[in-house]
């Protein structure tokens, strides 16, 4: 079997700066509302229940313990938003959630919108460099498969899931 060619991790030299002090705002919010929030560090996770849409303005969002989004989630961040897994938890994307991020175009986190902290290679991850996403499982739940598939959504064994 052939396979490409290696190639040097472009963040292998990344380090993930240390979060701030805890915000005083929510990252928490019920359901049918519309939030705002500022870059900062969220001790207590995000948490958005079903159609809440979210505005987060430019920066880096360190967020902790969990990232829920219920049904119809909608969350922008288009002037140059990086959403950073502080930890290691699932992200849970419920149906018709969007998630319309933009990365920022210069400053530490240039080009990652969302990153999490490395892993050792001992984790058994195949990805480990500082803005991957390797320790952190995603589920994306749902009834629609893919349009070429015929066979609905199934788990993989890496943490990523479709149901």
């Amino acid at each position: 079997t052939s396979y490409g060619p290696i190639i040097d991790d472009p963040y292998a030299d990344f380090v993930l700066p240390t979060p701030p002090a805890c915000t005083s705002q929510s990252g928490t919010a019920g359901n049918n509302v519309t939030i705002h929030l500022g870059a900062g560090h969220f001790c207590s996770g995000f948490s958005f229940g079903n159609n809440v849409t979210v505005h987060l303005a430019p920066g880096a969002y360190y967020v902790d313990t969990r990232m829920n989004f219920g049904n119809n989630v909608i969350l922008y961040g288009t002037g140059g938003v990086t959403l950073i897994v502080n930890g290691n938890y699932a992200l849970n994307i419920t149906n018709n959630a969007i998630v319309r991020l933009v990365a920022p175009s210069t400053g530490p986190f240039a080009g990652m919108a969302i990153v999490s902290a490395p892993v050792s290679a001992s984790s058994g991850r195949r990805m480990s460099s500082a803005p991957c996403m390797a320790r952190a499982a995603i589920s994306i739940s749902g009834k629609k498969k893919s349009p070429r598939s015929k066979r609905a959504p199934t788990s993989s064994s890496d943490g990523i899931s479709a149901s």
